[in-house]
């Protein structure tokens, strides 16, 4: 844009003009209208210069009052107008637009414009035939006040666009970080970090591109605002679109080129991405390799022969083809379509998909019976017979397989011999007399015209047996019980119209027996894989998938697993193939005790590679169908019925389930240590926070024990899981035991925990979710343990007194209090609560109420209220009390207070029972005790309290060294008595040397 000075003075005189023809719309406003005619003639004289509108104004909407403040900055003016630089002083006010509406106040209502506004805006009124009033441009003197100094800020996008100036908002190019201020150093970066983007079809173009940005830059960069014109001047002169231009200046848009490189993958990414993809390749990591791979005689033979195979060959040249060319960099969709595919192929490529030539090829042919050199194959000797009856013994049920079976004997072995050339010098006649078959028959096998009848059949079916097992995986046949061996032992159901459970589950067990594979997962077919096979199998595997339940039931009884709590045989039925899956179930197998959790992997690389893996060696084609095996053999929780895979199963899902992830390492003969590495965290989790993460699958069940017995030592005293969210809680006031359960717990790897420190000064501890169902499976109690009096689990009660040493010591340092009395005698304590009833949880625990309320307000009654703010509403009853009551003046009360003593005698604690008899297998000797009742007046919660103490001085030794309590301050107390008990303290550790409780560690207990 040019400014035109001497256009500009006449427009100043103009507006002078009207300023002097302008009068007030009514006579109430009239002096403040003389007022502000009066200051905008006195701004409007004091500048020499205004902007020139290039376009006239716009027609103005009723309410509405224009403001021209400040239009282009001074730097525009001096490169676009040849102002000298004292004219360009007067014109600095020239710096923006501002438009405002003021629709809910009438024209005679604007108010005036304060001093402060008035030192950086000059009002020019208009009069118009609407008689509307509008502000005109403004001066902007040099001291303007900061409130004004960045009118710029508030111009209204339309108002500049109308006016043709826009302000300058320039991207400024940068390569992954690298700043470039030319296209030679572009090219430069390109070169170096992705120089396959160079082979782009269009990379010139863009190139070009780049370089008419860096000259806008260059031109435009520096600068506040430019005008439309500007912009389409320099448009022409660079050959660009004047849209492109704008986008680049005015809105911030990158080139096209900067966006691919963002998009891009760099070549150090390429080579490390394209390099995993062609480990997995196993050889076939080559166009040429796969040439060499499809040699074989037995690709020749059929893979060659299918009519796919030309278009899977090329597809194949263009996947090899497509993982050259990513290696250089570059974006997915350029390389996909240099090479001749979709931008869709070349993302599944990269995620690990590999096209079905290449997986043809990397699917090894088996050793056994493959196609030989020699195109024409054929039975030609009586070794050979013999292998192809044991391969399709089915044939012996044809009809007439007595004389068939005999002529092929004479065929194989005379045909030997003939080749051999040591065929007898005698006439057809002779020979065929000789082996009982016809002259002209013998004629024609000899003059080999026909082929033996029976040859001939079992010649199609062994190209058929080759044909399908050359599309299997290798390791498939670590896994594959042979189709012979399940003809032999389900050949007499045959005929059988309705199998029964035991029939089936019989004959199962009679062919898993005579097979000699060892993996923990084999399937046999039950489908033949030609017309002239078996198809009576197939009724045979869709009545063991009917009664597949029964079956697996009668197969357990058979094999003597039933109640077996460490190992059970399941078996499923997809596809016609029978799988029989010996499942480990023992308790302490980490992934039953993380059973139908989610394991995330670190890569999907890592998964998938699993379960493909899984799929090449049980012969199953897909996800679905493997999440039907899964749904059959494992006790996944999440069964799927929509026809769909099993979500973990989807190839974009990060994580196994616990229960397909077990079946997967039994079908690959792996154990979960061997994958630790990969397995990213247990459970779920949201922005990386949740779970189990790097989590220890140590593989000694004696150390699992002692995790678990430690952590339920805590957890059964001042722990719990929480009953909706499954979350382990841990509540404690005392900050070192907090950080003791933690350690425990941090051997199971980095489990989330959040903490809350409570008004009364507990901190309540939450662990994850995953890590609470861990414990529940262990036998920690969820929700109210007083309510639901439990004891120890089963594996607990049945622990050693090494094992049990774990558990108390734990113990001991939350709920349990080591006493010394003034005689210096000790004893170890532990209190447990019984809930007799609580109305408000009845409904929840299903609690049947072991009290009545007759018996609640008999303690709220006679109990003395606890004091402190924690037990406001709490009323306490001692068990001595309480048999003082039976003999109360009032019969009634006499009577509540016998029958509730019965049933505090009666109930007991299941966990303090527990607990004494575990010390009484490490030889402590407890006494039993019931303490007090409480009752709750929020609550109407009706609990007694036992508790049991070492019954001797001897005992509290004993406690003492085997299983001392967790706790800083509990251990120095029973330590400094076991000190001042210098005899007592070396009788015992003896008595416990000679019972082998103690070992040499152990012994020095200072």
């Amino acid at each position: 844009m040019e400014f035109n000075l001497e256009e500009v003075t006449k427009r100043k005189e103009r507006a002078l003009e009207k300023i002097d023809t302008d009068e007030p719309e009514t006579t109430s406003n009239s002096d403040n209208g003389e007022t502000r005619k009066e200051q905008a003639r006195e701004k409007l004289e004091t500048c020499d210069v205004c902007v020139e509108d290039t376009d006239p104004p716009p027609p103005e909407s009723e309410g509405t009052q224009m403001t021209l403040e400040a239009y282009v900055s001074v730097k525009e003016r001096v490169e676009d107008t040849s102002e000298t630089s004292e004219e360009i002083e007067r014109t600095d006010f020239v710096d923006s637009v501002v438009i405002e509406k003021e629709n809910d106040q009438p024209a005679e209502k604007i108010p005036e414009v304060t001093e402060q506004e008035s030192e950086s805006r000059v009002i020019v009124s208009e009069i118009e035939t609407t008689e509307k009033e509008t502000d005109t441009p403004s001066e902007k003197t040099s001291d303007v006040p900061e409130h004004a100094k960045d009118v710029r800020e508030t111009v209204s996008e339309d108002v500049l666009e109308e006016l043709g100036t826009r302000e300058v908002k320039m991207y400024s190019p940068e390569v992954r970080g690298r700043e470039v201020s030319s296209a030679e150093e572009l090219e430069e970066v390109i070169t170096d970090v992705m120089p396959g983007m160079k082979e782009h079809r269009n990379y010139e173009k863009m190139l070009g591109q780049c370089e008419n940005h860096f000259k806008a830059e260059e031109r435009f960069g520096h600068r506040r605002m430019v005008s439309n014109g500007e912009l389409a001047e320099f448009a022409e002169e660079v050959n660009e679109p004047e849209k492109t231009v704008r986008t680049w200046v005015i809105e911030g848009a990158r080139p096209l080129m900067y966006q691919n490189l963002e998009s891009a993958m760099t070549k150090e990414e390429a080579e490390v991405k394209i390099g995993k993809i062609r480990e997995n390749l196993q050889g076939v990591d080559t166009y040429e390799k796969l040439e060499d791979r499809l040699s074989h005689p037995y690709h020749e033979t059929h893979t060659k022969a299918q009519v796919s195979y030309p278009k899977d060959l090329e597809s194949a040249r263009k996947y090899y083809e497509f993982l050259d060319e990513m290696t250089k960099g570059g974006t997915i969709a350029d390389v996909s379509r240099r090479v001749g595919f979709s931008q869709s192929n070349g993302s599944r490529y990269l995620e690990g998909r590999i096209p079905r030539l290449t997986r043809k090829a990397i699917e090894t042919i088996p050793d056994v019976e493959t196609i030989k050199e020699n195109e024409n194959f054929h039975i030609d000797t009586p070794e050979k017979y013999e292998r192809a009856l044991q391969h399709h013994p089915f044939v012996k049920d044809l009809p007439d397989f007595k004389q068939l079976d005999h002529e092929a004997r004479v065929y194989t072995t005379l045909t030997d011999l003939k080749t051999r050339g040591e065929l007898p010098d005698k006439t057809v006649k002779d020979l065929a007399k000789e082996n009982k078959v016809g002259e002209q028959q013998l004629a024609s096998w000899l003059s080999e015209r026909k082929t033996q009848e029976l040859i001939t059949r079992l010649e199609i079916y062994e190209k058929a047996r080759e044909f399908h097992e050359g599309k299997l995986a290798k390791e498939a046949f670590e896994h594959r019980i042979d189709p012979s061996i399940v003809y032999e032992h389900f050949q007499h159901l045959k005929d059988v119209k309705a199998s029964t459970p035991n029939q089936l589950a019989r004959a199962i067990e009679s062919m898993y027996q005579s097979s000699e594979l060892k993996t923990r997962v084999q399937w046999s077919e039950f489908q033949p894989y030609h017309s002239g096979g078996p198809k009576w199998l197939k009724d045979v595997a869709q009545s063991i998938h009917e009664q597949r339940v029964e079956v697996e039931t009668a197969l357990n009884q058979r094999m003597g697993l039933e109640g077996n709590p460490d190992e059970r045989v399941r078996i499923g039925v997809v596809e016609n193939k029978l799988y029989i899956r010996r499942e480990d179930t023992s308790e302490w197998n980490w992934l039953n005790i993380y059973k139908n959790e989610q394991f995330q992997f670190e890569s999907l690389e890592d998964k998938n590679s699993l379960t493909d893996e899984v799929r090449g060696r049980l012969g199953i084609s897909g996800p679905k169908r493997l999440s039907d095996l899964v749904d059959q053999v494992t006790d996944y929780k999440m069964v799927n019925t929509s026809g769909l895979p099993n979500y973990d199963l989807v190839p974009t899902t990060p994580y196994l389930r616990g229960e397909t992830l077990h079946l997967s390492l039994d079908a690959t003969g792996k154990n979960i240590q061997d994958i630790q590495s990969r397995i990213e965290r247990i459970g779920q989790a949201r922005e990386g926070v949740g779970g189990i993460k790097n989590p220890k699958f140590t593989p000694d069940e004696n150390k699992i024990k002692s995790m678990f017995t430690s952590v339920l030592g805590a957890g059964l005293s001042d722990g719990h899981i929480e009953l909706s969210n499954d979350g382990f809680v841990y509540t404690e006031s005392n900050r070192e035991r907090v950080d003791i359960v933690n350690t425990q717990i941090d051997k199971f790897g980095d489990v989330y925990r959040s903490e809350d420190l409570r008004l009364n000064g507990v901190l309540r501890t939450r662990y994850a979710s995953a890590y609470g169902r861990a414990l529940e499976r262990r036998g920690l109690t969820k929700g109210d343990k007083s309510i639901q009096n439990e004891g120890f689990p089963e594996w607990l009660k049945e622990a050693t007194p090494e094992e049990l040493r774990d558990y108390y010591g734990p113990m001991w340092a939350q709920d349990g209090n080591f006493y010394i009395d003034r005689k210096g005698s000790a004893r170890f304590q532990v209190d447990r609560a019984v809930v007799l009833r609580d109305p408000s949880k009845e409904v929840t625990y299903e609690h049947q109420e072991l009290a009545t309320k007759e018996h609640a307000e008999l303690v709220h009654e006679f109990g003395k209220p606890k004091k402190g703010a924690n037990f406001k509403g709490l009323h306490e009853l001692s068990f001595g009390g309480l048999r003082d009551l039976k003999e109360h003046d009032d019969e009634r009360i006499a009577r509540i207070a016998q029958s509730l003593e019965e049933i505090v005698e009666h109930t007991r604690s299941k966990l303090l029972r527990d607990e004494r008899e575990g010390l009484a297998s490490m030889g402590v000797m407890t006494t039993p005790y019931i303490a007090r009742l409480t009752y709750s007046e929020n609550s109407g919660r009706l609990s007694v309290l036992y508790h049991v103490s070492t019954a001797t001085q001897d005992d509290a030794m004993r406690v003492g060294f085997l299983c001392p309590p967790e706790d800083i301050r509990k251990l120095a107390d029973v330590r400094k008595w076991m000190k001042s008990q210098d005899k007592r303290r070396e009788r015992i550790r003896n008595q416990l040397e000679s019972e082998g409780l103690l070992n040499g560690a152990e012994l020095n207990d200072d």
